[in-house]
């Protein structure tokens, strides 16, 4: 996700709109409407995605991708075999924290998962068939920031050279307000 924008450049669509929504999905505002018929037909980009859909009012967001704190396994268990097993009870595992200041009898996982309740339970785990309480907490969703770092790459390029996909440079975004409203318009997309 953090590289769309070096994504789409490559493929010659310039002035998009990039945002993080949540879970696997984002949002690309363009330019104009050819702008966004010919990022829908172009056959390198269709593979990044899964799915896409026009903006609309009732869009929810169906999958959630946030930190849990593990706390309570003895410390033989801790390590990527524990985590997923606990993470297996409220989601998929996607990668745990790595850091060396924190302490050993607490350990943080990133998770996806289709609930939208808050996590906070305690569960049995067994090791070595002895039984351990095990407190996993949600601590908040993780996210990216899709950073356009275009005005840094413009200084090592020659702008002339890159193709613009859209109809006109002068071309305005049109309002995110006007386009709920206006649903045949599909010059912004929503992809996971």
């Amino acid at each position: 996700m953090e590289n769309m924008y070096v994504i789409c450049r490559n493929e010659g669509f310039l002035d998009l709109n990039i945002y993080h929504v949540g879970g696997y999905w984002i949002w690309i505002q363009f330019p104009s409407a050819m702008s966004c018929s010919k990022f829908q037909e172009n056959e390198s980009l269709k593979r990044l995605y899964s799915i896409k859909r026009a903006p609309m009012p009732n869009f929810k967001i169906d999958e959630r991708i946030l930190w849990i704190e593990v706390s309570g396994l003895p410390l033989c268990a801790w390590g990527s075999m524990a985590y997923k097993k606990i993470a297996g009870s409220f989601g998929k595992f996607l990668f745990f924290e790595k850091k060396e200041f924190t302490a050993l009898s607490s350990g943080r996982l990133c998770i996806s998962t289709k609930s939208h309740q808050l996590i906070s339970k305690t569960i049995q785990v067994y090791i070595k068939n002895v039984s351990f309480e095990v407190s996993v907490q949600e601590i908040g969703s993780w996210s990216t920031k899709i950073k356009d770092d275009y005005n840094d790459i413009s200084s090592n390029h020659d702008l002339k050279e890159m193709d613009h996909v859209s109809e006109s440079n002068d071309e305005q975004l049109i309002d995110d307000f006007e386009i709920l409203q206006t649903t045949n318009n599909i010059d912004e997309q929503l992809l996971k």
